[in-house]
């Protein structure tokens, strides 16, 4: 049924409308999910997967319903991991190729935890956050 559909991820906040006194609250970095037919929030950190509509604007409105809102994330506060396709807003980043991993794992898995060593004390590759917290 969903082989071969474009699925479309963006990082998104979700903002609770009952918090003032900074232009709401910030509740956490997530991914909205749209193909065709489905709307979605992934937490990336715990693997889940929750409110899904057949639609972007059913998906609002059942957040808005509990006072929450979605908030793109800028492209410059987030990556993805050039290993598992993950998306972090802290990894390591690597300025040889301009790539970025999540974990130690996918460093190992993609470049070696050597060459990173190596890499880091040289100053070409470093652990480094992509927000403003």
């Amino acid at each position: 049924m969903f082989v071969n559909q474009k699925i479309q991820k963006t990082p998104i906040y979700l903002v609770d409308k009952e918090k003032k006194e900074s232009n709401g609250h910030f509740v956490q970095p997530l991914l909205l999910i749209e193909m065709s037919g489905i709307a979605g929030l992934y937490n990336p950190v715990s693997k889940y997967i929750g409110v899904v509509c057949t639609t972007r604007k059913e998906l609002e409105q059942r957040l808005l319903s509990k006072n929450l809102h979605i908030k793109a994330i800028p492209e410059e506060q987030y990556r993805f991991c050039n290993s598992c396709s993950e998306f972090m807003q802290e990894g390591y980043y690597f300025e040889t190729d301009d790539s970025t991993y999540c974990s130690r794992d996918c460093v190992d898995k993609k470049v070696g935890w050597k060459k990173y060593l190596h890499l880091y004390n040289s100053g070409l590759a470093f652990w480094t956050t992509w927000y403003n917290a």
